[in-house]
């Protein structure tokens, strides 16, 4: 049931103008050495916000935000790398205010988008909750922590940041083992399968060791 209500949302929010434009923007104009931060990690972001929010039971008004603030969280990219996340939420504002959206709907989904900035510290806690909402675009944001993917997820970021393979996999290590999901939806859907790959990821620091 949560699988066919989660495919069902997901399109119909990918089928929203302001939504579906910046989709197709993020696919056209995506640097070619941007290997994670790319249009695909958007539609696996929005996938997940929405997955872990209806899980939780929240409303159909919010996940409407939720999937907004997802399209657009990673939308400033398309201008500069460090902190991007102010212009994408400046791209959501405009998008969101042609659109009709009242003033506190635009104010919900930028504090969303500014809480996904990486702040000074450790990683696992550099991150903001700004808005109550935003949880869900968090978690999203590190779902492929508990996928099947993330060892494919781990790469591209290596092959975007540059970062040697041992070096990245026992920064990555660190995170997972400090990381905890913010959501209910995703500590149940995505834990399990965080610590499998923890394990994993151990393994094969070991091996290089």
């Amino acid at each position: 049931m949560l699988k066919m209500r989660h495919q069902d949302l997901l399109d119909r929010f990918r089928d929203l103008p302001l939504i579906s434009r910046i989709l197709a923007r993020l696919l056209r104009e995506q640097n070619p050495i941007h290997y994670y931060h790319c249009a695909q990690h958007t539609q696996d972001v929005l996938g997940e916000t929405l997955l872990f929010a209806s899980h939780d039971g929240v409303s159909e008004r919010e996940l409407e935000l939720l999937a907004i603030a997802a399209a657009y969280h990673d939308a400033g990219y398309l201008e500069q790398y460090a902190a991007n996340e102010p212009i994408g939420a400046k791209m959501a504002a405009e998008a969101m205010r042609e659109a009709g959206y009242s003033e506190s709907d635009i104010d919900t989904v930028g504090l969303m988008i500014l809480s996904t900035q990486i702040g000074p510290g450790p990683m696992a806690t550099s991150r903001k909750v700004l808005t109550p909402l935003a949880i869900y675009l968090l978690d999203a944001d590190w779902g492929a922590f508990g996928r099947e993917d993330f060892f494919e997820k781990v790469h591209q970021l290596i092959d975007e940041t540059g970062v040697p393979q041992p070096i990245f996999y026992r920064e990555t290590q660190d995170l997972l083992r400090a990381q905890t999901w913010l959501s209910p939806g995703a500590a149940a859907l995505r834990n399990a399968k965080k610590l499998e790959n923890l394990a994993a990821l151990t393994d094969r620091i070991e091996a290089l060791s």
